[in-house]
């Protein structure tokens, strides 16, 4: 293998692990926005309740 290569393989390996990281940021963020839809929505859901005096 010679330096051209192993340089553009490293990079490659780089390149792959960002690619990596930022897929697994973006999934993490996803999961944190949809946990607080969630949350609003049984919050919503509980103060509808409460105004039909639904226990």
């Amino acid at each position: 293998m010679g330096a051209f290569e192993a340089l553009s393989g490293a990079k490659g390996l780089r390149v792959a692990g960002k690619s990596a990281q930022n897929i697994a940021n973006f999934n993490a963020e996803v999961a944190k926005q949809e946990a607080e839809a969630i949350r609003k929505r049984a919050a919503f859901a509980q103060k509808r309740q409460a105004k039909r005096g639904v226990a």
